[in-house]
């Protein structure tokens, strides 16, 4: 009986810390009302009561290994064409895992000047700089090139990247490419010619996700260890005071 009730309490707990996690996720709303931890199903119907097309298909994605490499995969995935950010024949990619929930998004705006890149990073610093991480921890990004950290082809990029921490630890990785082609004579001002490319990504990591990695869930143990030092400190105080 006993053995029963530990499993039970052990299960409660552990389904109260993923509701947890999903609430958390919940707050940080994406295109149409979209949120991470959606089914495919969901974000579909999310986008097309806006009157979005929807498509689905299978899509790449890099990862880390268990041996902190990158590998690659596919994914399922659903991809809204029309106009995001207000930058029409841009395109949307939401990906999804092997439980069917929505972990990462990827835009590509049909603006890929310098000038739209500016806009759109200003936006993120504006929108997010309140819940900007402390530092950052690594993380894979959607794109091999990027997440390699390479360039190809003879074209370079500018890159942005900010990690939102939530209340609960989890994160959310905003990755903000430009890449533009080094041709003689370019104006990079334009970057309309020569195959541009104007991306946008945001990825959802659980703080055990990136805890193989970065050692997050340790920061969060000493964090709640400092917090419980100083009530204790504080009840000791008081308990002086009282006498």
């Amino acid at each position: 009986m006993k053995k029963t009730i530990i499993v039970l309490l052990v299960l409660s707990v552990f389904l109260l810390c993923c509701n947890y996690t999903i609430a958390m996720a919940e707050e940080f709303t994406l295109h149409s009302g979209v949120h991470f931890g959606m089914t495919i199903e969901e974000v579909k119907k999310a986008e097309l009561n806006k009157g979005y097309s929807a498509t689905e298909q299978k899509m790449p994605y890099t990862f880390f290994d268990q041996n902190g490499d990158y590998d690659y995969s596919y994914t399922d995935s659903l991809t809204v064409s029309g106009s995001m950010a207000g930058i029409s024949d841009s395109k949307l990619y939401y990906y999804f895992n092997e439980k069917n929930q929505l972990f990462a998004v990827l835009y590509e705006f049909g603006d890929h000047s310098y000038s739209s890149y500016n806009d759109i990073q200003s936006l993120i610093n504006n929108k997010y700089s309140d819940k900007k991480a402390p530092n950052e921890y690594e993380v894979a990004s959607l794109l091999p090139l990027f997440a390699a950290g390479k360039l190809t082809d003879g074209k370079i990029y500018d890159y942005d990247t900010m990690q939102l921490e939530l209340e609960d630890f989890s994160r959310i990785a905003i990755a903000h490419t430009l890449m533009y082609s080094q041709v003689p004579g370019y104006d990079k001002e334009s970057n309309l010619l020569f195959g541009g490319k104007h991306w946008l990504e945001y990825h959802f990591y659980t703080i055990e996700e990136i805890e193989s990695v970065n050692g997050a869930i340790e920061r969060k143990e000493q964090i709640e260890k400092e917090l419980q030092q100083k009530e204790e400190e504080e009840r000791e105080r008081q308990r002086n005071e009282d006498i």
